[in-house]
């Protein structure tokens, strides 16, 4: 193998694990609730997969699917969590980070776009 195709096949495996905006295929797992949690409340709150708030949440995992890039970093504890089976939201401010088996995830959001998780 020449140098030149070496060199190519190392930006491209770069490029594919260091952070570029992709599309991430989440879902809710079905007939389970969700907890949000968030550091003002002493208890996580439970929402049955059936209220408005998941439908909600769900039709925001479907119109938020790409624009999503690696988090190399530890998830900060301040913000808002939203637990759903495996996956793990945390929303603060202009951010959300989401961890599933494939890693962390981390997309820039307009605050307004989820406001409803708040009610």
């Amino acid at each position: 193998m020449t140098l030149r195709p070496l060199v190519l096949v190392s930006l491209l495996s770069l490029a594919s694990s260091a952070g570029f905006a992709s599309d991430l295929a989440l879902t809710l797992p079905p007939g389970e609730a969700i907890l949000i949690s968030s550091s003002e409340q002493a208890k996580p709150k439970s929402y049955a997969s059936t209220t408005e708030l998941c439908k909600s949440f769900s039709a925001w995992l479907s119109t938020n699917r790409s624009g999503w890039s690696r988090y190399l970093a530890t998830m900060p504890s301040q913000g808002m969590h939203v637990q759903a089976g495996e996956l793990r939201f945390q929303f603060n401010k202009d951010s959300v980070i989401v961890r599933t088996k494939n890693g962390l995830f981390q997309k820039h959001i307009e605050p307004k776009t989820y406001t409803f998780l708040t009610q």
